[in-house]
């Protein structure tokens, strides 16, 4: 089970101080590492995939995420925890396609009690055939969301209420392709951090090399 797997702890810098189980350390509230994949297309001059949550899901159940986010096990890197990319949405992505763009803290209570502190390693990665892949493996995520370099920033900036997105989701019957109305309500809120990927998303596209990425994405709060 989730909870019972092993993940390393660390303080809010990242220096690893041991390991527990990812139940304890989410009771206590230590800071642990995971991974926040992002993927882009190149349709719409940039556009992101978003993870529909599963509605079992403890954590935020129904709402849009980053692509893949997954906790690393004790022992792994960020190169690792590729593995989750396939084992939630079904799309293998090369370990050294990604790139890394920097870390970002979260921390907020529990659903199950206790707070859960995260450092984020942030990775984006252009995929376009990402899209036709997608396959629900584990349950864990309830489809795919494509929002566009421009209807996304409108979105989270508040400048508009709803926009109309393709979808990918998945059923008891299999995936099927949808419309669907997304609001700033759909999503895990981390509004600002959604604006500065699609700027990221944009960039890539355009084809900034990493270290400029990386630079953009530290210049953020």
């Amino acid at each position: 089970m989730a909870g019972d797997e092993l993940i390393d702890y660390c303080d809010a810098d990242g220096v690893r101080l041991g390991v527990a189980s990812r139940r304890e350390v989410h009771a206590q509230g230590l800071w642990h590492r995971t991974l926040h994949l992002w993927l882009a297309l190149a349709d719409d001059g940039g556009s992101l995939l978003y993870q529909l949550r599963s509605a079992s899901t403890a954590n935020w159940p129904g709402r849009l995420d980053a692509s893949v986010a997954g906790h690393l096990l004790a022992g792994e890197d960020y190169r690792d925890a590729m593995r989750e990319s396939r084992e939630e949405i079904g799309i293998a992505v090369p370990a050294d396609a990604p790139i890394a763009l920097g870390v970002r803290r979260e921390e907020h209570p529990d659903p199950d009690g206790g707070w859960n502190r995260e450092l984020q390693g942030v990775h984006i990665v252009q995929l376009d055939p990402a899209w036709g892949s997608f396959d629900a493996v584990d349950r864990e995520a309830g489809g795919l969301t494509r929002i566009g370099r421009d209807a996304g920033p409108r979105l989270h900036r508040g400048e508009t209420t709803r926009i109309e997105c393709a979808a990918l989701l998945a059923d008891e019957h299999g995936v099927h392709a949808a419309q669907r109305a997304v609001t700033a309500d759909d999503f895990v809120p981390r509004r600002g951090y959604y604006l500065r990927m699609h700027e990221i998303a944009a960039r890539l596209i355009q084809g900034e090399p990493a270290a400029l990425l990386a630079e953009a994405f530290s210049r953020h709060d």
